[in-house]
């Protein structure tokens, strides 16, 4: 009798300090918004020759209107309407050298920030609910008769890549997506995060995580990267870096390589030593991590330096892309519009 009192005890106790764990996880990652750094530099349509930006907004939520720009290269007919779904942290403007390449292989690029991020309103409160502003995206494009006639075709980095895989079985009139290191849950996201290179122990957090999302979402909780590619069969490449430390491999690529390889229509490329940015040129992977993972304990503390390093940084180099990856999405893109023509 008094091995089941210590057996109950240790359990009680494990369930309330991963609850509290749980807790404390969600309330770092969500229900609040996630606009930028005020003092980092995000780029405009006007810092790219010829890119052309209308502003669009459309309702993902009672209440809650999403705004974003329809890119275009000047002098371009667009082939094919391309939605790019941004990461978690500063919306789609923290991705407009990738919208800008895209205008220049002919796509209209639908660029919007999801509920709580940038222009757009409410708050971020859990992953769950990228696949619904894409579908809120895709309602806009289908009302629109000029929008409606092209192709769509998606595009997703991290959060946004997450997005788009669980956004897939529920879009079939989609041509193809590009996942650029996606994640395989929103629990596990958040949980593996917590616990950074001891991810293995998430799944002690992930019941908790599960619950809140099914309280927030109702059906629409809980999205599954691995069941929504199971569930789907448009042309997709799955792009993923080896030494990611934020959408570790392990836990998240490789077990998504696994599904991909009996899925028809997928392109699975790993870079080994690539990190989460992998459509980043590697100098500029390594001048993010210099120069925004290395900043000087005495400019951190000191406000009016931490603006001037700011303002000092080589932002061309920090948006530097590795063109061999960007190319492997233009001619992925390319082949599947042209498969359907």
């Amino acid at each position: 009798m008094l091995w089941v009192i210590i057996f109950l005890a240790v359990l009680v106790a494990a369930a309330a300090a991963t609850w509290i764990a749980a807790v404390r996880t969600d309330r770092h990652f969500f229900g609040k918004r996630y606009d930028g750094n005020p003092d980092v530099r995000y780029f405009e349509a006007s810092d790219f020759v010829g890119l052309q930006a209308n502003p669009v907004s459309f309702s993902s939520a009672p209440g809650i209107t999403l705004r974003g720009f329809l890119y275009r290269k000047e002098g371009l007919q667009p082939r094919a309407l391309a939605v790019f779904v941004h990461g978690l942290g500063a919306g789609h403007l923290a991705y407009t050298t990738e919208i800008d390449f895209l205008a220049r292989c002919g796509y209209l690029v639908l660029g919007f920030d999801m509920t709580g991020c940038g222009a757009s309103d409410g708050r971020a409160d859990g992953f769950d609910q990228g696949p619904l502003d894409i579908a809120a995206a895709l309602r806009f494009v289908r009302s629109q008769p000029a929008l409606s006639a092209l192709p769509i075709v998606l595009v997703g980095h991290s959060w946004g890549a997450f997005s788009v895989m669980n956004a897939l079985p529920a879009q079939p009139d989609v041509r193809a997506a590009v996942a650029i290191c996606g994640f395989a849950s929103s629990a596990s996201a958040a949980a593996q995060k917590t616990f950074g290179r001891f991810a293995f122990l998430a799944p002690l957090l992930s019941g908790w995580l599960w619950l809140f999302n099914r309280r927030r979402f109702g059906k629409d909780a809980n999205q599954n990267s691995l069941r929504s590619l199971r569930a789907s069969n448009q042309p997709l490449l799955l792009l993923y870096g080896g030494r990611d430390l934020t959408v570790r491999y392990r836990e998240n690529g490789a077990r998504i390589r696994k599904v991909a390889a009996r899925r028809a229509n997928t392109k699975f490329i790993l870079y080994p030593e690539k990190g989460h940015n992998a459509y980043l040129s590697d100098r500029t992977q390594r001048a993010m991590y210099e120069q925004f993972g290395a900043i000087p304990k005495e400019i951190r503390s000191d406000r009016a330096k931490l603006k001037d390093y700011y303002a000092s940084l080589d932002y061309r180099l920090l948006t530097e892309e590795d063109p061999q990856v960007m190319q492997e999405i233009a001619a992925f893109l390319d082949g599947c519009l042209s498969a359907r023509n």
